[in-house]
């Protein structure tokens, strides 16, 4: 998991409860080592009907549908969508066509499937561009989770150190002459 997911579990701490709104899987999506992060957001839209469908692999929290004999079953949605960065990650070649790579591999069989993707992945890009570009920022500005850790730390600490200066400086102020 990427410091960017962490940061963005930190950030939106109902993350681990039951269902995921649409929000918290574009997070998650985003903050992923995931290539060609807006239209894998678009598939588990479509896939899950915006997150609302019942009778669906949703209910197995696989929410692009993997099927091995049945349904993948994940203990976790979270997990599917790392299972998903996986996948890619076994099959897509660097710089195919996103939407042909989805058809080489028979994820994307018919041309309707790329068609109702391509429209969800516009309202993708339109509806969550700000999550997506700040978990792009947080990805570049930060490298790793000790890093973020060493900060955070340091930051802490100096916030300890200016409260105590402000409070030996208040102490000092209050004795008398």
């Amino acid at each position: 998991m990427k410091i960017a997911q962490y940061i963005i579990l930190l950030i939106n701490s109902t993350v681990y409860s039951g269902k995921p709104s649409e929000e918290q899987v574009m997070m998650y999506i985003a903050a992923s080592d995931i290539q060609h992060k807006e239209i894998v957001a678009a598939q588990a839209i479509a896939e899950t009907m915006h997150m609302k469908c019942t009778n669906c692999s949703m209910q197995f929290n696989n929410l692009f549908g993997f099927r091995v004999y049945g349904y993948l079953k994940f203990k976790h949605w979270t997990s599917s969508i790392d299972y998903y960065e996986q996948w890619q990650e076994k099959r897509y070649k660097d710089g195919e066509d996103y939407y042909a790579f989805l058809k080489r591999v028979r994820y994307a069989q018919s041309e309707s499937y790329s068609k109702l993707i391509r429209s969800v992945e516009a309202y993708v890009r339109k509806r969550y561009r700000t999550i997506f570009a700040a978990a792009e920022y947080l990805s570049n500005a930060v490298s790793s989770w000790e890093e973020f850790q060493r900060n955070l730390r340091i930051t802490i600490f100096a916030k300890a150190l200016d409260l105590k200066v402000s409070i030996q400086a208040r102490f000092v102020a209050a004795l008398p002459d």
